[in-house]
């Protein structure tokens, strides 16, 4: 899965969003520049999403 997909199927609700957590983790891990920004955003909003503050927090920093 690219950082296209992920933003796509993050933004648009569908998925399930621990795996979709999971899968943005990984693919932080090989990106840089506006891409990593793109994926540390949308983390951010999907652990908002599951009340997980801290871990947003973190991903929004």
């Amino acid at each position: 899965m690219d950082v296209e997909e992920f933003v796509d199927l993050a933004s648009g609700g569908s998925g399930d969003p621990k795996r979709l957590c999971e899968l943005g983790e990984k693919i932080l891990e090989t990106v840089e520049g506006q891409e990593r920004g793109r994926v540390l955003g949308t983390l951010g909003n999907l652990y908002f999403e599951l009340c997980e503050f801290e871990k947003a927090e973190k991903y929004y920093l």
